[in-house]
């Protein structure tokens, strides 16, 4: 049989599972997993349709050697509901290489007229999105940084990010210290340790309510209905998401997403979502929130919290918290559309988070 490139169909998912499994470079993870990650990308998804393709493979004597995915996306883009897509894992063996470049135009074929996110790619393709006309997604001042609940400073400072200083018992010396400073510059959190933020399993009709609310903040940003939310936060069986949600007097008045990172050299958490009604008083409701989740990282034995700013707004929101803050790493995020399109996102007018595009997924 030649060498061929298909739509993937469900009956693609185990020999597709079994490939990323044993794809070289990637992270270590099973065919199981893998099938729970395509079931969620595609079945499970609420912006998916069975007219959309779930992506290409590159087959050769029937067993698969590349694969490129498409992730179906539902977004808020000048006011109004629009479908946007974004890649997933662009994976093709070497033998298949010059096969590349062509899964990722059946996708940009497929949807001319639609918004495309990838916020996950290699970095040595970088290049070629921006060839392809990919352009940096918007940020503004401020979010160059991201903010910091460190928990165990010993394993922070010994971190291959810092001087060799912090290797030995430069850490032990500096650690407490740390510890201290942090201590007095976020003791406001303090204050709303008892505020009502709960530990949300699944989001319901007050999490539809507040996007009802809150929608016309921003022209241009993710839909957060609650069968979004559950979808992307739930959907896959890791279950390595936990979603915050601020009341009071059982009305939601603002949410926080977590991702909860275990590595074998690192356990710690990223917020990679977070919206609050403005008319709640957002200083309030974002110490609530990040309280609560410095005090399940602390519970559940992670090493630090991670509040990346998502935009201006969020910058200072963070900075009044007193939290430490370091560089942001190095994000990939790009996003490609129709003129008419991407001439109504200024950074005036959108609010994109961590979750866009694969990213999480």
């Amino acid at each position: 049989m030649p060498v061929d490139v298909s739509l993937v169909s469900p009956d693609d998912y185990e020999d597709l599972a079994s490939f990323m499994a044993s794809f070289p470079a990637v992270r270590p993870s099973t065919s199981a997993s893998w099938r729970s990650r395509l079931h969620a990308w595609w079945d499970l998804n609420p912006a998916f349709d069975e007219s959309m393709p779930r992506g290409w493979v590159v087959r050769d004597d029937g067993k698969i050697g590349g694969f490129f995915g498409s992730l179906a996306l539902k977004l808020q883009v000048g006011g109004r509901e629009m479908q946007a897509f974004a890649g997933l894992n662009w994976r093709v063996l070497p033998a298949y290489r010059g096969r590349s470049l062509g899964l990722k135009l059946r996708q940009l074929d497929a949807y001319k007229q639609a918004l495309h996110f990838t916020t996950t790619p290699k970095e040595d393709r970088v290049p070629l999105l921006k060839r392809l006309g990919y352009q940096p997604m918007p940020r503004g001042p401020g979010t160059e940084l991201q903010s910091h609940f460190i928990l165990d400073f010993q394993k922070f400072l010994r971190g291959p990010a810092h001087s060799r200083l912090f290797r030995g018992p430069g850490a032990t010396v500096a650690a407490p210290l740390l510890a201290a400073v942090q201590g007095v510059r976020t003791r406001g959190l303090g204050r709303l340790r008892e505020a009502d933020v709960r530990d949300v399993a699944r989001a319901d009709a007050s999490f539809d309510d507040l996007w009802q609310r809150t929608r016309t903040r921003y022209a241009n940003t993710n839909i957060r209905t609650a069968q979004m939310l559950n979808w992307y936060c739930f959907a896959i069986e890791r279950r390595d998401k936990k979603l915050l949600g601020f009341y009071e007097r059982d009305t939601l008045l603002g949410y926080m997403v977590l991702w909860l990172k275990k590595e074998p050299t690192r356990q710690f958490i990223e917020c990679v979502d977070l919206w609050i009604d403005p008319a709640a008083g957002e200083a309030r409701v974002l110490t609530g929130l990040v309280a609560k989740a410095v005090a399940y990282a602390r519970e559940a034995g992670f090493e630090r919290v991670i509040f990346p700013h998502f935009d201006t707004a969020t910058a200072s929101l963070y900075h009044s918290l007193g939290l430490l803050q370091g560089p942001v790493w190095t994000k990939r995020e790009f996003l490609k559309g129709p003129r008419e399109i991407m001439e109504r996102i200024t950074l005036e007018n959108s609010y994109f988070v961590w979750a866009q595009g694969d990213y999480g997924l």
